[in-house]
């Protein structure tokens, strides 16, 4: 058989347009990255530097009425409890928003719900736990809605987010973020009443809070920052 120079090409040229497609297919925040800032975010020349520590703020009384969603015909309220903002490093990101998790969590009717109004987890580092050395030196790992950090780490300047995107700008800010991002988020910490129990989920409101309900890894586990966002800042741009 005659050898082609030009059937080899075109061989090529088709197995890279598959691999580009397998790839912006199971790593769409590349794609999105370029895009999406366009599209939804504001150009900024202010550089971000990354917290000593994070900011709570007392709530205007404006700001302390609850905060009514619906989400696939499921009513959600969201109770304010303090302003935050934090300029940190993301150490960890888990999305909730994928096919995988859609199938893998379909019998689990809030954590389908859950997962519709807060679509993210950031495992944020900030002050000392944010340098390369530290977090090289530390084993991260993240279970559904939970950070495991090391002992070395200042429990005092990390955390844990359950991010809910407060408009769709933020949304789709959110939906470009990459580990080891510098990024800056702003809003509220709250609570969240769902249909599915009489209890209110309970956020942080201060560091080293422990759930008395709920256990991870054996013992109870510390109270994540479920974080209402109304701003973010990240890579040149804002979103709000």
């Amino acid at each position: 058989m005659k050898y082609s120079t030009e059937r080899f090409i075109k061989k090529c040229l088709w197995f890279a347009v598959i691999a580009e497609a397998v790839f912006l297919w199971s790593y769409p925040e590349y794609i999105k990255r370029l895009i999406y800032p366009v599209l939804y975010g504001q150009p900024t020349n202010k550089a971000l530097s990354i917290s000593a520590d994070d900011v709570f703020l007392p709530l205007t009384d404006s700001e302390k009425q609850g905060i009514e969603r619906i989400y696939d015909n499921e009513k959600v309220s969201f109770i304010p409890q303090v302003k935050y903002s934090v300029t940190a490093k993301i150490g960890i990101m888990e999305r909730y928003d994928g096919w995988w998790e859609n199938y893998y969590h379909r019998h689990r009717h809030f954590r389908m719900l859950y997962n519709k109004f807060s679509p993210l987890d950031l495992s944020l580092f900030y002050g000392e736990n944010a340098t390369q050395k530290m977090l090289e030196k530390c084993e991260l790992r993240h279970e559904y809605r939970g950070l495991f950090s090391c002992n070395e780490m200042d429990r005092g300047k990390l955390n844990n987010y359950h991010i809910i995107p407060a408009n769709n700008n933020v949304a789709k800010g959110m939906q470009t973020l990459m580990n080891g991002d510098v990024v800056y988020i702003e809003g509220i910490l709250v609570n969240v009443k769902h249909p599915y129990s009489n209890k209110e989920m309970k956020t942080g409101t201060a560091h080293n809070m422990i759930h008395d309900d709920q256990f991870m890894g054996g013992q109870y586990s510390g109270m994540c920052f479920i974080t209402y966002t109304t701003k973010l800042i990240v890579n040149g741009y804002i979103y709000q």
